[in-house]
């Protein structure tokens, strides 16, 4: 059987910061890939992707395979 926890309005709020923060990665990373695909489209390279987005050959990749 699991034990309840009340949880105090301090670990609540940093709770809170961590989901807002995590949807926010999230949010950025969906535009990446968003960008990675438009730049696929025009027949861009990763190479000259990750320059215009200002990342490395390796990131893109990372990024386009869902990797972090």
């Amino acid at each position: 059987m699991v034990r309840e926890r009340k949880l105090s309005e301090e670990q609540v709020a940093h709770l809170e910061l961590i989901a807002r923060r995590r949807a926010r990665r999230e949010s950025a990373e969906s535009l990446l890939i968003e960008a990675i695909k438009d730049g696929q489209n025009l027949g861009l390279t990763q190479p000259e992707i990750g320059e215009a987005a200002g990342l490395t050959k390796q990131r893109v990749g990372q990024i386009w395979r869902g990797t972090r």
